[in-house]
């Protein structure tokens, strides 16, 4: 299960306005919560994360573009749209010099 995937069943949870309340809290430190996310990647890795889902979420954390993706994805649904519609195109992580 990508991080699209985790993201889409939050919000069809009912967490959609939730999680981007919480996006708008950590945006002033994301690259914290993303150097976070990469120190658990190898926990991760053993618990099923082959794909290097984490990885993925962890690049969106880091960059403003990145946090843009989320907030993307994340009002897809509160703004009327339907799920995954939109948001997949634009949905790749952007690469950062690291790789």
């Amino acid at each position: 299960m990508n991080y699209i995937q985790v993201i889409e069943r939050l919000k069809r949870a009912g967490m959609g306005e939730t999680l981007l309340t919480v996006l708008d809290v950590i945006e002033p430190v994301g690259i914290i919560g993303a150097q976070m996310l990469y120190v658990m990647q190898p926990m991760a890795r053993l618990m099923g994360d082959r794909q290097g889902d984490l990885s993925a979420l962890a690049r969106l954390l880091e960059t403003p573009e990145g946090m843009a993706v989320l907030r993307q994805i994340l009002a897809a649904e509160t703004d009327g749209g339907s799920p995954g519609a939109s948001t997949q195109p634009d949905a790749r992580p952007p690469r950062n010099s690291r790789e």
